[in-house]
């Protein structure tokens, strides 16, 4: 099982109680570069960032997986810390995380994100960029090593061509499936988003809405967007055309880049 697939497999696990909880749940560090393609081999933990009232509420919903570790003194971070065991990972929350800087004392707020449905709950990843934010304000030197890590995944995928996976004519069909796409780690773009909303009656003359991701993930891709129901396998065919990536690249931007 990959580290991905463990990262999977105990958020599926956790949901049910993260339903029960009342405000918005962040996954951060490294499980959540993990999800965004940042090449880290291993990570001991989850980390999720809460409010205080969700963290004491999860005290009592996991008691069974409390593991009885507190906060430990920093003078940088503070917060209602638990940590909790699971089959394949532990779960460490942070409620009301705060970091100490020349301002003082200031809560994390988490801003651009991407929403990722596990087990029917909205869990809020923060994107690349805003994790590589996040890492500067912490500042320690295994923050600074991953955001190398993170300037790589971000400068390895500006590099790569993009390729047209899915041509769409209303943009709430689009960011639908762009938010499922990006909820499984999918780098996308969209092309020509602007001109269809100034001129909505034009999409036939652009060719619609562009739904674009990098060359090495359209194959990955393609197969999401089927499995989420956003596409048939004969929008892609012949089917066995998806099966192998240069086939599927090759016919997919015959399709839809002309």
């Amino acid at each position: 099982m990959t580290i991905r697939e463990q990262i999977e497999q105990t958020l599926h696990e956790a949901a049910p109680a993260l339903k029960q909880l009342e405000d918005t749940v962040y996954l951060f560090g490294s499980s959540a570069s993990i999800l965004c393609g940042v090449s880290i081999a291993s990570t001991q933990d989850i980390d999720l960032l809460t409010s205080t009232r969700d963290a004491e509420r999860l005290q009592a919903l996991w008691a069974a997986h409390d593991l009885h570790v507190g906060p430990k003194p920093s003078d940088r971070f503070r917060s209602c810390l638990s940590r909790y065991r699971f089959p394949l990972m532990d779960v460490e929350v942070c409620g009301g995380l705060e970091v100490h800087s020349d301002k003082g004392w200031q809560p994390l707020h988490i801003h651009d994100c991407r929403v990722m449905d596990i087990n029917g709950f909205a869990l809020h990843i923060p994107t690349l960029e805003e994790q590589r934010r996040i890492l500067t304000l912490f500042n320690r030197p295994k923050d600074m090593e991953k955001i190398n890590l993170i300037d790589k995944r971000i400068k390895q995928t500006a590099m790569q061509e993009l390729v047209t996976v899915k041509v769409f004519n209303l943009q709430n069909d689009l960011h639908m499936a762009k938010s499922y796409l990006e909820s499984e780690g999918i780098s996308c773009f969209v092309a020509d988003e602007y001109i269809n909303q100034v001129y909505p009656l034009s999409s036939n003359a652009t060719g619609g809405i562009k739904l674009q991701v990098p060359t090495d993930e359209a194959e990955q891709a393609v197969h999401l967007l089927i499995k989420g129901g956003f596409a048939q396998p004969e929008d892609f065919d012949p089917p066995q055309a998806i099966l192998k990536i240069g086939k599927a690249i090759d016919w997919i931007k015959k399709k839809f880049n002309k």
